[in-house]
């Protein structure tokens, strides 16, 4: 996720991108050649499709981005996780759909509390996109 951290994070988001296509298309014939292991390839799926809805974001492809959030959504037992809910929200805003940005802001202010920043590194990113949540969609007044 680090390529997805920051916006100014790459100049060429075809190069990460490429990789986390080809890892998807690599975890498409594992859970081809191992049946077995569905729950745990839906589970890596998730956190794919995750990481590339946050690169597409970044790379200015709101569509694309929605698109990939959504899908790994699907892969997600509670129907999505804080990152998620973040990418999805800051996408659909510069898309100009309000309403789906401040359903989606909301529920990844929900999920919050339940990120478990287990290393300094996590939870910097939670800080770091928190931040970027609240100035592109500020929080409700309370």
């Amino acid at each position: 996720m680090i390529f997805a951290l920051g916006p100014g994070a790459t100049d060429d988001w075809a190069t990460p991108l490429a990789w986390i296509d080809h890892a998807l298309g690599r975890l498409t014939a594992a859970a081809e050649a191992n049946p077995g292991a569905r729950d745990q390839i839906r589970q890596v799926r998730h956190a794919f499709l995750n990481t590339r809805g946050a690169l597409l974001y970044r790379a200015g492809r709101q569509e694309e981005a929605v698109g990939a959030l959504r899908e790994g959504m699907g892969f997600d037992p509670g129907g999505g996780v804080f990152q998620d809910w973040l990418f999805l929200a800051l996408a659909e805003h510069r898309l100009g759909h309000d309403d789906a940005a401040g359903e989606a802001a909301l529920r990844a202010r929900a999920a919050l509390p339940g990120v478990e920043a287990d290393a300094v590194w996590a939870l910097a990113e939670v800080e770091l996109l928190v931040a970027e949540l609240d100035l592109a969609l500020p929080p409700p007044a309370e």
